[in-house]
């Protein structure tokens, strides 16, 4: 038990603690290369730090009374999963405010009680409060003392964590990166199978050319493995997939080719880590983002069995979304192309009515000065008879 719980501490800690720090901090990034040994110093930690607490904890109150905080810090995670999966306004704020402060109220109710039990900090802070504060007593919280203590824990910790996941969700306005994930979710989750009937299958044209992505892949791989290992990685994923003689691929074995990657990458640095580095590293330009996006529409259409048209009016996965939301792009432009060519009519009218007005401005002072010209030549007509 203590090897395998150590082994899955050390593993956890490189992939989803070390390697996202060396991903952001650079002057980290050389240690991307010795996972290994990475983990042999994790290893190392966490079983020295474990002694150490078992010696620090033995026959104690606390070490009896962990398993109950334990369970109550787990059941903080509820509220963000539950809520986040059923109501379309959950974001992350609203999970981060509510973890953050159920967490708080789970350590000030629960286990700063044990600490004092135990004996490493004043009884006076559990019955006379922080500063005097009765009513922020660990036991007895906003004057409540009458339940036992971790019903009392759980009960204060869960209200405010499902009244701040509630109040930060509402007053927060998520970005449209987490609006688009939020509403395919619950598309997928609440749907009742309508999908659209839009999609056309793709992925026949061996258009993408093979060399680069094969580099792309490569120093991929180097950045986690050794360059041999990478080598020998990028070999078999070709011959699996038989594109080794060929220099350009299709979108569907582009895609089988970034699975069996990110597979290989797995295995290394964990599922999440490696998808993460995928997404991070890994490009697409304009054409095979279309094709992917147009490929899993129609994947998912056919799974569905879903043939006819008429169906997408109603709520649908998010690819129904996207095609009712093209279409009407397509629509605006439409409209904006008609409204350009009718300005551009109404300019041409304008400037002919801009030189008529010109032309009579004219020929009105044309006529002055005949006028004038003709009024002086009668004037001196009657001076001299």
């Amino acid at each position: 038990m203590i090897i395998i719980s150590t082994m899955t501490l050390a593993t956890m800690t490189s992939n989803h603690l070390v390697l996202p720090l060396c991903e952001k901090i650079k002057w980290l990034e050389p240690l991307q290369g010795y996972l290994l040994q990475v983990r042999w110093f994790t290893a190392a930690l966490v079983l020295l730090s474990s002694y150490t607490l078992a010696m620090v904890l033995s026959n104690s109150y606390f070490l009896a009374a962990m398993g109950l905080i334990s369970f109550a810090g787990i059941l903080q995670l509820l509220p963000a999963v539950f809520l986040g999966m059923f109501w379309r306004k959950g974001n992350s704020v609203g999970a981060f405010c509510g973890l953050f402060v159920g967490y708080i109220l789970w350590g000030w109710t629960l286990i700063i009680p044990s600490m004092i039990n135990e004996g490493w900090l004043p009884l006076s802070l559990l019955e006379e409060g922080p500063f005097g504060i009765t009513w922020l007593r660990p036991e007895a919280f906003l004057g409540v003392d009458f339940l036992p203590p971790l019903i009392h824990s759980v009960f204060w910790s869960m209200f405010f964590n499902i009244l701040c996941y509630i109040a930060g969700s509402w007053f927060y306005h998520p970005q449209k990166h987490e609006r688009s994930l939020t509403r395919e979710f619950l598309a997928a989750m609440l749907s009742k199978g309508q999908l659209s009937g839009k999609a056309r299958p793709t992925g026949l044209d061996a258009y993408i050319a093979l060399e680069p992505k094969l580099l792309e892949a490569y120093d991929l791989l180097v950045r986690y493995l050794s360059k041999e290992k990478a080598d020998e990685a990028i070999s078999r994923i070709t011959e699996d997939l038989q594109v080794e003689t060929k220099s350009h691929i299709t979108i569907i074995e582009l895609m089988e080719f970034h699975r069996m990657l990110e597979h290989i990458l797995a295995g290394s640095i964990g599922a999440a880590s490696a998808h993460t580095a995928i997404e991070e590293r890994i490009q697409y330009n304009e054409r095979e983002a279309a094709d992917l996006k147009a490929l899993y529409s129609h994947i998912v259409s056919e799974l569905q069995g879903q043939s006819r048209v008429d169906e997408t009016k109603s709520d649908g996965g998010g690819y129904l979304f996207l095609d009712q939301m093209q279409s009407q792009i397509d629509d605006l432009e439409a409209q904006v192309s008609r409204q350009k060519k009718q300005i551009e009519a109404l300019e041409a009218k304008l400037d002919q009515r801009y030189e008529e007005i010109f032309n009579y401005r004219v020929e009105v002072q044309k006529l002055k000065v005949e006028s004038d010209t003709l009024r002086k030549r009668l004037a001196e007509d009657s001076t001299s008879e």
